[in-house]
């Protein structure tokens, strides 16, 4: 990249002068995303580092780059975002890196991802018409299983729509017909879904860390489970809303009366073992069983990216990011992926979730900086002193 001019990066001033530097390495420049604030405290308040509003005088940066600012960076700086990360967390781009990973390797089972369909795709769109063909049920309204239409690029449950009778299977399939359905993706709604004891529905909110590019070094922690207001209806009724089907907080927060703690709304993963070991009586340690998956499906996702990961994020030398995943329980005890997230936001506003982020946030930082400070002394990053899982 060409060298920016004095006034091109975020603190420079119009001749460039006014920026600081740290002999002790020690210089945070803090973007906006919603967790860079705990990155901060934790680094100021416990390590001593120091906050500037100059990108280039930074040791550290926490997150995403302003384009204006990318060719600001320096080898030596660490950035909290890898360039191409949004890849993965796009719906049609997550779908494309498995299929591809699937096909290259034999050994690949990708058996986490509920069938899905990007309808932009003239295969996939004729595939989908044979799969929803097939789950028609003759002198019935409901299908054999209902369908999830998502828009690629939406989060925070906008985009979302059902395809649960034959009727809107009929409606979607003319819009498809007609080339306004091709946008969409189409996902088989998970079969045997797991309820919670009350009747809701849940999935589970957990995180995975890229603490290092070169070398690769990614990192799982457990997260919370985030759950519907009330009761979840199966029938056409329920279908008929998507956003009672959604565990997405702030759709869930609209679907509650004042009084109603939202506490209820996430629950901690004790709480899920408790329900877990309920719902399986028989499983020895049906929360690790629900684990191992998680982390195989986190695994196999990062293989699936890792050359737009790694290879994509050029100018500085290493980089690290905080990526989330959802997962939903069958009662077969199998993990379905739903998505991937990039800068998943740190959900204060419950306990169960809270805590996780005021956890995970010191021990990430902490890894972070002990794999910049082993590697500044020309030494192995690996075995890592402080495993990451909590």
């Amino acid at each position: 990249p060409q060298p920016p001019q004095a006034d091109q990066c975020a603190g420079d001033g119009p001749s460039g002068d006014g920026m600081e530097y740290a002999e002790d390495g020690k210089l945070v420049f803090r973007t906006g995303l919603s967790h860079a604030g705990m990155m901060v405290r934790h680094l100021t308040e416990r390590l001593g580092w120091r906050l500037t509003t100059s990108i280039r005088a930074a040791n550290l940066v926490t997150g995403t780059v302003m384009a204006r600012d990318t060719n600001c960076l320096q080898p030596h700086q660490l950035t909290g975002h890898l360039f191409k990360e949004h890849s993965v967390s796009s719906k049609t781009g997550l779908v494309v890196y498995l299929r591809e990973l699937a096909a290259a390797d034999p050994r690949v089972v990708v058996d986490f991802l509920p069938a899905t369909y990007v309808l932009a795709q003239e295969r996939d769109a004729a595939a989908f018409r044979a799969a929803a063909d097939a789950t028609l049920v003759p002198g019935a309204a409901m299908l054999a299983h209902p369908w999830l239409i998502k828009e690629p690029n939406t989060d925070g449950g906008g985009g979302i729509e059902f395809v649960a009778t034959a009727a809107q299977l009929a409606t979607f399939l003319g819009r498809l017909d007609a080339g306004n359905g091709r946008r969409y993706i189409a996902q088989q709604y998970v079969p045997n879904l797991m309820l919670l004891r009350d009747g809701r529905k849940f999935d589970l909110r957990v995180y995975w860390m890229v603490a290092s590019i070169r070398p690769a070094v990614v990192l799982f922690h457990d997260g919370s489970v985030r759950a519907t207001a009330a009761a979840l209806r199966l029938d056409e009724g329920g279908f008929a809303d998507p956003k009672s089907h959604m565990t997405n907080m702030g759709v869930q927060k609209g679907q509650i009366e004042a009084d109603v703690d939202i506490n209820t709304l996430r629950l901690s993963m004790a709480q899920l073992r408790e329900e877990l070991a309920y719902a399986f009586p028989g499983h020895p340690d049906p929360l690790g069983h629900v684990t191992c998956q998680m982390e195989r499906a986190i695994a196999i996702v990062f293989e699936a990216a890792r050359h737009d990961l790694v290879e994509g994020h050029t100018v500085t030398t290493n980089a690290f990011s905080w990526l989330g995943a959802d997962f939903m329980i069958d009662r077969d005890l199998r993990v379905w992926m739903s998505e991937v997230q990039t800068l998943p936001g740190p959900a204060l506003h419950a306990k169960a979730s809270r805590d996780v982020w005021e956890a995970m946030i010191p021990e990430g930082v902490d890894l972070i900086l002990e794999i910049a400070r082993r590697q500044r002394a020309g030494e192995s990053v690996l075995p890592l002193e402080r495993p990451w899982f909590g």
